[in-house]
């Protein structure tokens, strides 16, 4: 396992100029039936998942690459459904443009801060700290 960019911003090189094979996220389900995102897996052509998650203890977002996704992300469908966003937004063979992990604002204010641009000029935005977490696909 490689665990890099833990909790200060940076490029993730590993993805950049990669097509994206699939993208999957693994959901929070609370009690009234909310779903919060929390952990996504993806796999490039040619290369290894990238599992980036949330923090939430201290609210960053964290990245690290791995052969195949961990059983346990993926055996709870009740309580943490697993979606296949690659298909559900058609990201499924597309080029990866940049990656980057950054913190927004400072203090305890400040969250963590996950972009993936794709070819086409899709963007895959998750925001995460604080009493926020928020993911957007345009």
């Amino acid at each position: 396992m490689s665990v890099l960019l833990q909790d200060f911003s940076g490029v993730i090189d590993a993805v950049a100029g990669r097509v994206c094979e699939r993208l999957l996220g693994v959901y929070v389900r609370y009690d009234d039936g909310r779903l919060n995102p929390g952990v996504f897996w993806m796999k490039v052509v040619d290369g290894p998942w990238h599992r980036f998650f949330i923090d939430l203890s201290i609210g960053y977002l964290r990245w690290n690459a791995e052969p195949e996704p961990y059983k346990s992300d993926l055996d709870d469908p009740d309580d943490y459904p697993v979606i296949d966003l690659g298909l559900r937004h058609n990201l499924h063979g597309l080029s990866i443009r940049s990656a980057v992990m950054e913190q927004l604002g400072a203090g305890p204010q400040s969250q963590g801060c996950l972009t993936i641009c794709f070819a086409g000029s899709r963007v895959f935005r998750l925001i995460a700290g604080g009493d926020l977490t928020a993911l957007s696909i345009t």
